[in-house]
C-alpha cells in the first residue's frame, strides 16, 4: 500500500525565498526517483516562511531509498541549513492511491 508523507518545514528570517527555491529544485530530483509516485511542495499563504512537500511513495522500502538517494544527502543539509528548526514529518497509508476511475 502507498504511503503519503507531509514534511513541513519553515525558512529563517530572510531565508524565505532561497528556502523555497531550494526546495522546489529538489523536488525535480523526488520526481524521478522509481519509488515516487506524486511529489509537491505547498506554501502556506498566511505564513510564507512555512513549506510543505506532500508525497506519495510505494512503499516504506521507497521512502529508505529517497533517504539514501544522492540528490537527498546532497540537498538535504543546505535545505536544512536554511530552515529555523529541525523539519517535522508524518506519514499515512493511503487507502484510494491511485484513484479507481470512474465509471
Amino acid at each position: 500500500m502507498p504511503i503519503a508523507a507531509l514534511l513541513k518545514m519553515k525558512a529563517k528570517p530572510g531565508a524565505e525565498d532561497e528556502l523555497f527555491e531550494r526546495f522546489v529544485d529538489a523536488m525535480r530530483y523526488v520526481r524521478t526517483e522509481p519509488g515516487n509516485l506524486f511529489a509537491v511542495v505547498l506554501r502556506d499563504p498566511d505564513d510564507p516562511s512555512t513549506l510543505y512537500e506532500f508525497a506519495i511513495y510505494r512503499d516504506q522500502q521507497a521512502i529508505e531509498d529517497h533517504r539514501a538517494a544522492p540528490h537527498s544527502l546532497r540537498n538535504g543539509p543546505p535545505i536544512q541549513a536554511l530552515a529555523a528548526e529541525p523539519f517535522t514529518a508524518r506519514f499515512w497509508e493511503t487507502v484510494d492511491f491511485p484513484p479507481e476511475p470512474l465509471d
